[in-house]
């Protein structure tokens, strides 16, 4: 139905919410087949449109008219509608509110989202790739050392959104070769276990 609910808040604490609860009264159980799908990008980026738009969730979005401000603050979960798919959608990097504090929290809650997801969307603004950290690639480099170093190399797939792509000024195509190359370079530059190098 959409419903969602906070699994981490702003300042990394767990919140009280019960997972068993939450799948129970969406008709599953931590026993059954599901898939988990989280959204990791710049503040007032539109991930929680996204979410909203794609898996018929319900989660809180920007009001324009107040300005860019943090909307989502900590990490917050729930079940897509139609499917058997958690959708996490996680506080927005490089805010204003948060400044330079919030970098260890970006870091914590991107490495949560992508220890506990099967597909990892990396939401960008077509025009920040290209750039180091506009694009987040220094914490998605940090999040797949750290990930690599806790949970080997596992099978997570990153989908790369680029928001507000248009096709008659960049083909799509030298976009992908971008980002191909970004994180081709990162995983180069990343110790990896025994076996993955």
């Amino acid at each position: 139905d959409g419903r969602f609910m906070q699994l981490i808040d702003e300042n990394a604490n767990y919140t009280n919410a019960s997972l068993s609860r939450y799948l129970a009264a969406h008709g599953m159980r931590r026993e059954s087949p599901y898939l988990v799908l989280s959204v990791l990008g710049p503040q007032s980026s539109g991930k929680s449109t996204l979410l909203n738009a794609l898996f018929g969730t319900q989660f809180e979005v920007m009001d324009a008219a107040r300005g860019r401000t943090q909307t989502t603050r900590g990490v917050w979960m729930a079940k897509a509608q139609g499917a058997n798919l958690l959708v996490l959608d996680t506080q927005g990097t490089d805010s204003r509110e948060g400044g330079e504090e919030s970098k260890a929290f970006e870091r914590q809650s991107a490495l949560f989202a992508l220890a506990v997801s099967d597909v990892l969307v990396v939401n960008v603004w077509v025009h920040d790739l290209g750039r180091y950290n506009a694009a987040n690639l220094a914490l998605l480099r940090t999040v797949v050392e750290m990930h690599l170093r806790l949970f080997g190399a596992g099978k997570r797939r990153l989908l790369f959104l680029a928001r507000d792509h248009v096709r008659s000024v960049t083909p799509l195509a030298a976009l992908e070769g971008m980002v191909r190359h970004d994180m081709q370079e990162i995983w180069d530059q990343v110790p990896k276990p025994e076996g993955l190098q």
